[in-house]
């Protein structure tokens, strides 16, 4: 068990909907070994159930404490929120790597197509998370992107968090949108994009590659449709997997564009 101060903590989650549950709770807690513990269990999962080319599905909705985590209203509708998930070894890259490559101004370079257009504002220096002299980074980030053939502008809010564990580093990333995505010209627009939640873990893995876990919670649609219906999962997935192999390419064919740019 667990101790800060005089509370006890309760032994981080063993299961995998739970553990990213935990991770994106637990993400501003100050007992790094409290979420160590948590990767610890992370990589045992892997070890014992995990697919070595992967694993996803979907992950249960978002709570009223971890809304409140974020400052986002704990009552919020989640009647259009979709949970998926996946859980991914990349080969070539340590977790510090996949710091510095999220740290990376030019994202539309990186991920071509991505993006109509990116802007960054940084709240803390990133430059001393390159170098491990800190051990935080953030930034709001606002793209201008499509989404189900409409034209969508948001602003998310970053977090990125890198604790020591042994001669490496895992790296934690805990993203939200703060207010619903401005949708075309177009007022009746029945295309919406109101939420989205994103929790990342990237932990040492075999030979220097990392392990990572990302759970991502988003509420759009059309208005008029189910919002149960299958599509909503398949499509978010089939998003997060593409991102997923497009940081394989960056931690190898691709390298030369973002390392050692700093």
């Amino acid at each position: 068990m667990v101790l800060i101060g005089c509370k006890s903590l309760p032994p981080a989650p063993t299961e995998l909907d739970e553990l990213i549950h935990f991770f994106f709770l637990e993400y501003d807690n100050e007992d790094e070994e409290y979420l160590l513990s948590g990767i610890d269990n992370l990589l045992e999962w892997q070890s014992e159930n995990g697919a070595a080319d992967g694993t996803s599905g979907e992950v249960s909705d978002v709570s009223p404490d971890e809304l409140t985590a974020i400052e986002m209203d704990p009552n919020a509708d989640l009647t259009w929120l979709t949970g998926i998930f996946e859980l991914i070894p990349h080969r070539g890259c340590t977790p510090q790597d996949m710091g510095h490559i999220y740290l990376f101004d030019d994202q539309p370079s990186l991920f071509p197509g991505e993006y109509e257009s990116y802007g960054r504002e940084y709240h803390l220096d990133p430059e001393c998370f390159y170098d491990a002299s800190c051990p935080d980074a953030s930034w709001s980030l606002t793209v201008t992107d499509t989404l189900f053939g409409r034209q969508i502008t948001y602003t998310y809010m970053v977090q990125m968090r890198q604790i020591p564990m042994g001669n490496d580093s895992v790296v934690l990333s805990r993203t939200w949108m703060q207010q619903p995505a401005e949708i075309g010209d177009d007022a009746d627009a029945l295309t919406f994009f109101d939420q989205s939640y994103q929790i990342e873990a990237f932990a040492p893995y075999e030979d220097g590659d990392n392990l990572h876990l990302s759970g991502l919670w988003i509420s759009g649609g059309i208005e008029g449709l189910d919002p149960e219906a299958d599509i909503w999962s398949h499509q978010f997935l089939d998003g997060l997997q593409t991102w997923g192999a497009r940081l394989d390419e960056l931690c190898n064919e691709d390298r030369q564009l973002w390392d050692g740019a700093q």
